[in-house]
């Protein structure tokens, strides 16, 4: 997965947190499984994990780029390993936030799908997306 996060070069402390359900359960509260919320700063290469995850595999990787404008984070992170196939039609939940900070504090926070700010904590929240060709 590859986020672009632009128009934001003068905000060094952002982070790219991104949430995936990838059997796409759609259940109320983080199932320990399959469902996972990563997070990267900016200039990071390590894959940070909130309290609410199942554990990151050591098969997941992220690399952080920065472009004009802004920064860019690619997540590799191997599905198998979480009991799942990516094919042609597969559903998973999915949903991309940037977390902005000054001084230590959160001062702005965007959402791709949920703009209620209960992803971190609730996979219902996250987009359903489907695999193409």
């Amino acid at each position: 997965m590859r986020i672009d996060l632009t128009d934001i070069e003068d905000w060094q402390d952002t982070f790219a947190e991104v949430y995936l359900d990838l059997d796409n359960s759609r259940e109320e509260t983080y199932d320990g499984e399959n469902d996972l919320d990563m997070i990267v700063p900016r200039g990071g290469r390590i894959i940070w994990q909130s309290a609410n995850t199942a554990p990151i595999s050591d098969g997941s990787s992220v690399t952080t780029t920065e472009t004009d404008g802004g920064w860019r984070a690619e997540f590799t992170i191997p599905w198998r390993e979480y009991g799942v196939r990516p094919i042609v039609g597969h559903r998973f939940g999915m949903d991309v936030h940037t977390v902005v900070e000054e001084g230590g504090e959160r001062i702005a926070k965007f959402g791709w799908f949920d703009e209620t700010d209960e992803a971190w904590e609730d996979p219902r929240k996250f987009a359903t997306v489907e695999l193409g060709e």
